[in-house]
């Protein structure tokens, strides 16, 4: 399948495609990488071009990711593959490069030219005839059904959250970082390593492409690289219902905190393709080119990915450097560039001769040039968006009306009005104890107990908080330590409750025990109410007395579907897999405070289970078990369940109601 082109110039090629990333995201109020947050990022700037004006050709990674590898405007019609996209970069190159290869969503270069790079497992059928359903629906219902079914722009499997996300068949050592091992954490990473262990001296000519799922969700990791536990599942998102931000402003600011973590761990790795690069001695002549398919929206009240009048800059205004052979000093292009530009330039940066036609022109003639833009829609505003980058610079001032100090990642967990106060001592505030103030974090032993060298620490903060009726403020301080670690924002659900959620920083975090607490701002505005913590130190024993090792991670899940009364007695229906290795739990486990008042192992075929994960092995995995009202105690709000798999658990703290 060769194509057989001469190639001039054969410099090291490095194609790193990101996913879900705002060029916003990356800047400062100055116009400049945000270097305290991201210096490998500004690293790249100094050192190469950065076309700050870049704007991807769709908000779907099934239309992105083409346009950027072929240099042509598809279509959604067609599939993200060879088949329906013959003539790519891969192609272009085949005969001539060494194929370093990863695509997560895509399928564009055939196996017989690049044999799978990150070495996983196939996809399997009944996973694909799932799919065809959703796809089916997504060609035939009207725009109104189509926006509550799964989404399918960023993939074309895998809609219905089946565990079909490919993995790496074996370890991958990421040395030096406090990662989780490779079975419990986020495949990108392994996948970026694996391309840096494929970077070494004297290398034949090699293109090293990857299509890397980050900082696109699922969100669970710290700048640091270690990974905490989110309430989520899936790419789901707290705060997004039907595709939609919630119209209150706190859920979208957290979700753009957590988004921050994440991108500050993908700029370490990206330092670590760098270094890499220059242990090699080929970071001098290599072309090293950064992309991202598209952006994502943070806009409260507005679809998070599909583009609308109020965040269509946000979807498609997306970072793209370029460092060119022999390059040396950065350098700012503010003409329009876009993802059909990358092939093009690689074309005549290289020498290639070819009588391929493109779309897009080499970006090495883009500027004083004033090109609209031109997108390839999936679902609703077909029209280009502005090249004004004016807008851009409106985007990076909300994002810093959403948090004003991006200075550190200290001041990354501030946020709200009380924002100057993370990192300060507690010791300094006016705090007044109140005992009807109450509060409980969801299966909070992950601070109690930290363990640095599990890859593990759990700096989202999610719980509960019950209050006096007298206090009206939604807003909560975290405590660590003694130290405002982060400033949480509560949703009431009743009118002297409701939950909790807030990121802490992580360096204020201790490897080992840490004490936390939760204040609440007085009405009155002169100083704050602290409480008593209703499970912080919960320790949860087996029927053997075996300490439980709670870290969701994996695919380890559980599902409590509903818990009622009949009577005298509580009913406790739910089911637990390990949805990744087809496998259910050894054990499940009812726990009422920190005793054990039922347990056993799975007992109730689930069918659905079966259906939705694709295997017969999972149909023992449902569980019911009855309870005796006697064995609760009388003001019991909440029982925790919990499935135990080998050595590790999980578990899911639920209220009682009724």
């Amino acid at each position: 399948m060769s194509s057989r082109v001469t190639v001039a110039d054969p410099v090291p090629l490095v194609l790193i495609v990101l996913d879900e990333l705002p060029t916003a995201s990356l800047m400062k109020r100055d116009g400049t990488v945000n270097e305290a947050l991201f210096p490998n990022f500004a690293r790249l700037a100094a050192e190469g071009t950065w076309y700050r004006n870049a704007l991807s050709n769709s908000i779907a990674t099934t239309q992105s990711v083409p346009a950027i590898l072929t240099g042509r405007l598809g279509s959604k019609d067609l599939s993200p593959s060879a088949v329906d996209y013959p003539d790519t970069l891969f192609r272009l190159l085949d005969g001539s490069y060494e194929m370093h290869v990863i695509e997560w969503v895509t399928e564009l270069c055939p196996q017989e030219v690049c044999p799978d790079f990150a070495d996983r497992a196939p996809v399997r059928f009944a996973s694909l005839l799932m799919d065809a359903g959703v796809v089916y629906g997504h060609l035939t219902l009207p725009p109104v059904a189509r926006e509550r079914l799964p989404s399918i722009d960023n993939a074309w499997r895998g809609f219905l959250g089946q565990a079909d996300t490919p993995e790496p068949a074996g370890d991958v050592e990421v040395p030096g970082l406090p990662v989780p091992p490779d079975e419990d954490r986020s495949p990108w990473v392994g996948y970026l390593q694996r391309i840096i262990n494929g970077i070494y001296k004297d290398a034949p000519p090699t293109l090293s492409f990857a299509h890397l799922q980050a900082p696109h969700v699922p969100w669970n990791i710290n700048p640091s690289g270690s990974h905490y536990a989110r309430p989520e599942e899936y790419t789901e998102v707290e705060g997004v219902a039907n595709g939609y931000w919630v119209a209150d402003p706190e859920p979208a600011r957290l979700g753009f905190q957590r988004h921050l973590y994440q991108l500050g761990f993908l700029d370490t790795m990206m330092g670590r393709l760098f270094d890499q690069l220059e242990d090699a001695g080929a970071w001098e002549e290599a072309m090293v080119i950064v992309v991202a398919d598209h952006g994502a929206s943070f806009v409260p009240g507005q679809h998070r990915r599909w583009p609308y009048e109020e965040n269509r800059a946000d979807l498609y205004r997306v970072p793209l450097f370029v460092k060119y052979p022999h390059q040396t000093e950065g350098e700012v292009v503010d003409a329009p560039a876009f993802g059909i530009d990358i092939v093009p330039t690689i074309v005549d940066v290289l020498g290639v001769e070819t009588d391929w036609e493109f779309d897009g022109v080499s970006l090495r003639q883009v500027e004083g040039t004033d090109r609209p833009h031109e997108a390839t829609f999936w679902c609703c505003n077909p029209e280009g968006v502005s090249t004004d980058l004016g807008v851009l610079f409106d985007q990076v001032e909300r994002n810093y009306s959403w948090i004003p100090d991006q200075s550190s990642w200290l001041g990354v967990a501030g946020v709200g009005a009380y924002a100057d106060l993370v990192g300060q001592p507690v010791s300094g505030l006016p705090i007044e104890a109140t005992p009807d103030l109450r509060w409980t974090l969801d299966l909070g032993t992950g601070l109690v107990e930290v363990d640095r060298g599990s890859g593990f620490v759990q700096t989202l903060i999610t719980g509960r908080v019950e209050l006096p009726v007298d206090v009206t403020s939604n807003e909560v301080l975290l405590v660590v330590n003694g130290r405002v670690a982060g400033v949480g924002y509560l949703v009431r659900d009743s009118s002297n409750g409701g939950v909790i959620r807030g990121l802490i920083a992580e360096e204020l975090v201790s490897d080992g025990p840490n004490e936390v607490d939760v204040l609440v701002p007085r009405t009155s505005g002169s100083g704050f109410c602290s409480g008593i913590a209703a499970d912080v130190t919960l320790e949860l024993l087996t029927d053997d007395g075996r300490p439980l090792n709670l870290r969701r991670e994996g695919g380890r899940r559980i599902e409590v579907n509903e818990v009622f009364r009949e009577g005298d007695t509580w009913i406790v229906e739910g089911w637990a897999a390990d949805v990744v290795a087809k496998e259910p739990p050894d054990r499940i486990y009812v726990f009422a405070g920190e005793t054990l008042v039922a347990f056993g192992p799975p007992n109730v075929d689930s069918a659905d289970v079966v259906r939705w994960f694709g295997s017969e092995s999972l149909l023992r995995s449902g569980f019911t078990f009855s309870i005796d009202i006697s064995q609760l105690p009388p003001d019991l709000e909440q029982v925790t369940v919990v499935a135990e798999f080998g050595s590790v658990a999980v578990g899911d703290s639920v209220r009682l109601s009724g």
